[in-house]
């Protein structure tokens, strides 16, 4: 059976309720014009009927059954409105406005599974043809159910009290917590005193010179998160996942990052390898394999893993290789301004906190300190403004490029706090060992 022989989602009382409401009291316009479209309503009469209603609210006329009729016969289209006899019985049917919410939430979710419905015959179809190959298909169906899911924006505004509700529970919730972690145990302790862990909507910029180890450090933060039963999603565009999970079983094992690349292991190491394979292995931790960089494909596979339950922290590596898919962007700081308020508005939507690592400007190579400052991070200040904490890793008194690999091997390095929109700033010391690709805390 064909979708349309199917009676579609729909309810003429509630639309005739609502437009009713307003012919009959002009001042809920607005109200019903903030959550409903005309496309919202099936029915052609009323869809119609909203039309000119939306084009009175723009021209910011007045919005009665005289002003309406006006419109309808000056654009011809009185009888697809369903002439005079459907407004007087609509109007001679409306008793109250009392009740506009409830039959607003009755459209609303009629129109969302209508179109629901439509993007499962459109994918249907797809599929029927052969239009598109395999990927372009579930990655445009993901795309339609994920526009449609995030469309919706009944929410938007709640009266204070039940904010407040929400958030002495939370704040209940916290000191029952008795000083422990609010958020997600980074794997350093001095850090998790600072941030009290990384938390729910924040965005989180760890940023810093190439080969410091940023890659490491976020390698070293998702093990950590997983080892408390978190679910982890990572998106590295440098690297694929074997040379990730090379990394991750070095830090675990601790066997030479090179002799597990290289293969030259003896039977101890490969076994300590093992063992680091079992735990690993017992990790909620997701990577994505497609290396895709569009920010838009990365929210819409977050949100997935979302919708199943599967989503408490997410990874990208880094920030400069994404693109946001605006074709009308004009420059690359447009572009990381773009794509910095992507990731925000992904954490608040997922309410998860969203790691991304970012490159700094090369200015920090003229000062003697090495010392980053925020308006070192690269191409935008946006990432500045977005963040809810900016985080810098860096190493004083860098030694020459030749002597580098040295350096690698066992590094004193600073993670710099330089912004936290939540709690004070501060300087953590680390050692990056790094043929075991891991930070450890040391003392100063």
């Amino acid at each position: 059976m064909q979708i349309e022989d199917i009676k579609m989602p729909s309810s003429r009382e509630a639309e005739d309720y609502i437009v009713g409401c307003i012919l009959i009291d002009s001042s809920i316009a607005d109200e019903v014009l903030n959550s409903l479209t005309a496309a919202d309503f099936y029915y052609p009469d009323n869809r119609t009927l909203m039309e000119v209603i939306e084009i009175l609210a723009d021209e910011q006329k007045d919005i009665n059954s005289v002003t309406v009729i006006n419109e309808l016969n000056r654009i011809s289209k009185l009888e697809m409105a369903g002439g005079y006899d459907h407004i007087s019985e609509i109007l001679n049917n409306i008793p109250s406005t009392a009740n506009i919410d409830s039959y607003i939430n009755v459209i609303q979710e009629a129109s969302v599974e209508r179109q629901l419905a439509n993007a499962c015959d459109k994918v249907r179809s797809d599929i029927l043809k052969g239009k598109y190959v395999h990927r372009e298909l579930m990655q445009n169906s993901e795309r339609a159910l994920f526009d449609i899911i995030n469309g919706q924006n009944t929410d938007d505004f709640k009266k204070v009290n039940l904010l407040t509700d929400e958030v002495i529970e939370v704040i209940e919730n916290n000191k029952e917590n008795e000083g422990g972690l609010i958020g997600i145990d980074t794997g350093f302790e001095e850090l998790n005193k600072i941030t009290n862990g990384f938390k729910k909507s924040e965005l989180i910029i760890l940023a810093a010179r190439p080969a410091v180890g940023k890659s490491a450090f976020a390698l070293n933060v998702a093990a950590a998160a997983c080892k408390t039963k978190k679910h982890v999603v990572l998106f590295s565009l440098e690297m694929g996942s074997g040379q990730l999970l090379m990394r991750m079983l070095a830090s675990q094992s601790g066997v030479d990052l090179s002799r597990i690349t290289s293969g030259n292991l003896d039977d101890e190491q490969m076994a300590l390898i093992l063992q680091a394979k079992v735990v690993l292995d017992k990790y909620q931790l997701y990577i994505d394999q497609s290396s895709t960089n569009n920010v838009r494909d990365i929210k819409a596979k977050c949100q997935k893993l979302h919708r199943e339950g599967n989503l408490d922290l997410i990874i990208i590596d880094y920030l400069q290789l994404l693109v946001s898919g605006d074709k009308n962007v004009g420059n690359i700081v447009q572009e990381v301004t773009k794509i910095s308020r992507a990731l925000k508005q992904m954490a608040i939507q997922f309410g998860v906190p969203v790691l991304a690592l970012s490159q700094l400007s090369r200015d920090i190579e003229k000062r003697p300190d090495k010392k980053p400052v925020l308006a070192d991070l690269r191409d935008s200040g946006s990432i500045e403004q977005d963040a809810d904490i900016v985080m810098f890793l860096y190493r004083e008194n860098d030694k020459k490029e030749e002597d580098t690999s040295k350096i690698i091997q066992s590094a004193k390095t600073k993670l710099l706090v330089a912004k936290n929109r939540q709690g004070r700033t501060g300087e953590v010391n680390l050692m990056f060992k790094g043929k075991y690709s891991q930070f450890i805390e040391v003392d100063d």
